[in-house]
């Protein structure tokens, strides 16, 4: 599935209402080009809407878009299946580092100039997205796979991945196998042992990195998890319990308190369709 949407109409034909909060299983870039005033609630943070601030978001994450005026931009929306189609691989969005599941969802800001070359694309693709051409999805997949490498070079070294630097190397690797196996491994010295480092040296690699530690980055990406569940699923909090691998409901109530300073039922009914 692929789909290129403009802002303007979508806050047409909703009125402008805003969205509810909601979560789906595909990619989503929503770039603001002008008349941007508002907030984007993405995983319980909100970041204001801005000109130019362009947002990546990808599968599973929970966001709201809230606009004061209507907006003018872009909003293309993409699965896995379509990437494949387009020959665009998984390691090729993951090494972009512009959709971030987890910490950072701030938008990428870009000048004008970068503006007017990525225009280009998105008009390219609106063309194409009209033809009737048997190779259409893969015309349209070139000119997104542009689009996002263009994006990729605007991100500082902050985020580009440096391929000499261990440190960076270590914790890209650590982050891709805490979204594969959160759900089920909890503990620092699963992920040590697959990255073939001592739990020590993996704690003091994060830290430098992002500023917790293995074991707070774990936790905090299960309560995200617990969270998006909890608001946007029909799992009770023992379902959710055994979801995100807690064999004891109680001890993930705990665990969620401890972390959150608020009860589950407190979090629900401070939250509900906010």
């Amino acid at each position: 599935m692929f789909s290129l949407k403009r802002m303007e109409d979508i806050y047409e034909t909703a009125k402008g209402k805003s969205e509810s909060p909601h979560r789906h299983n595909y990619y989503a870039i929503i770039w603001p080009t002008k008349s941007a005033a508002g907030f984007h609630l993405i995983d319980f943070n909100k970041y204001p809407i801005k000109e130019n601030g362009i947002f990546f978001i990808r599968p599973g994450q929970v966001h709201q878009l809230s606009s004061k005026e209507k907006p003018f931009g872009f909003v293309l929306l993409f699965t896995h299946e379509f990437l494949q189609k387009s020959n665009i691989d998984n390691k090729f969005i993951e090494d972009l580092k512009i959709f971030n599941s987890y910490l950072y969802n701030e938008p990428l800001f870009i000048d004008d100039i970068k503006a007017k070359k990525l225009l280009s694309f998105i008009y390219s693709i609106e063309e194409s997205n009209k033809s009737l051409n048997q190779f259409r999805d893969e015309i349209i997949g070139s000119y997104l796979k542009l689009f996002l490498i263009e994006c990729t070079s605007v991100c500082d070294a902050d985020i580009v991945r440096d391929e000499s630097d261990k440190s960076k190397l270590i914790t890209d690797e650590f982050k891709k196998l805490v979204e594969q196996k959160f759900c089920k491994e909890h503990k620092v010295k699963f992920y040590a042992d697959k990255l073939v480092i001592s739990g020590g040296h993996l704690n003091h690699t994060i830290k430098s990195e992002l500023g917790l530690t293995a074991k707070e980055y774990i936790q905090q990406r299960i309560i995200l998890e617990a969270k998006r569940i909890l608001l946007y699923s029909d799992f009770n909090a023992k379902e959710t319990a055994f979801e995100l691998g807690f064999i004891d409901p109680h001890h993930f109530s705990k665990f969620f308190k401890n972390q959150t300073n608020q009860s589950i039922t407190e979090f629900i009914q401070n939250n509900f369709q906010q």
